[in-house]
């Protein structure tokens, strides 16, 4: 989860770079490891994208590595330039939304434990019903 709010450490973000490398990037172009220290203020640089959200320990390293191996494990689509995991509702790509038929069933638990406590620590005022899941 990420926040603008009490954010106690943001790096200089490039948006425009960023979406051009999520449009066309591969792993082999994959961005470089943070530059150790970043910038620290209470105010985001020019250009993070509006109503960002860091919510520093929202899980514990325990739940990182169930999260992890969990979404390992999974079923991962290739069709696109990445692989990607949907769950909840299949987003469609070509028309850029939901249809109503593309429901795949209720969150799996690892997915709904997380919305609840998002909602549980106000982060957001509806529990999420979609989770994508990619890989670059």
């Amino acid at each position: 989860i990420f926040a603008l709010e009490n954010a106690k450490t943001v790096q200089r973000f490039n948006s425009d770079r960023f979406k051009r490398w999520l449009v066309s990037g591969s792993i082999p172009e994959k961005l470089g490891l943070p530059k150790e220290g970043g910038l620290v203020s209470g105010e985001a640089p020019t250009g993070v994208p509006r109503g960002l959200t860091v919510s520093e320990d929202f899980i514990t390293l325990i739940e990182e590595q169930q999260l992890l191996e969990a979404v390992d494990n999974a079923y991962w689509l290739d069709d696109l330039r990445r692989r990607v995991q949907h769950y909840g509702w299949k987003y469609d790509y070509g028309s850029r939304s939901i249809k109503p038929s593309s429901f795949l069933g209720p969150l799996p638990d690892w997915a709904d434990v997380l919305a609840t406590r998002m909602v549980d620590q106000g982060l957001v005022t509806e529990k999420p019903d979609q989770v994508i899941v990619n890989e670059y």
